[in-house]
């Protein structure tokens, strides 16, 4: 299971991934933030359904106003995951 969160800025995906990471045991596979694309960030976490879920309430609440969005992903499929991580 997966969750995949969206900031506004990097800087708040990297406080969300800090936040998440630290909230439950799952694995951070990812934090990106877009340069030219008006700074937006967004993060990917990974554990079993309980974890990512108490990870990415976390990451939310961390998230605040930056937060744009979030979804959690019970099983990825592996084309997702290849376009995910490019």
């Amino acid at each position: 299971m997966g969750v995949v969160i969206v900031t506004r800025r990097g800087a708040g995906a990297m406080e969300g991934a800090d936040r998440g990471d630290k909230a439950a045991e799952v694995g951070l596979l990812e934090v990106r933030w877009a340069m030219h694309r008006g700074g937006k960030g967004w993060f990917v976490l990974a554990g079993t359904v309980g974890d990512v879920e108490s990870a990415g309430a976390g990451a939310v609440e961390d998230a605040g106003d930056e937060l744009l969005g979030g979804v959690v992903i019970p099983r990825a499929s592996q084309e997702l995951l290849e376009h995910l991580f490019q």
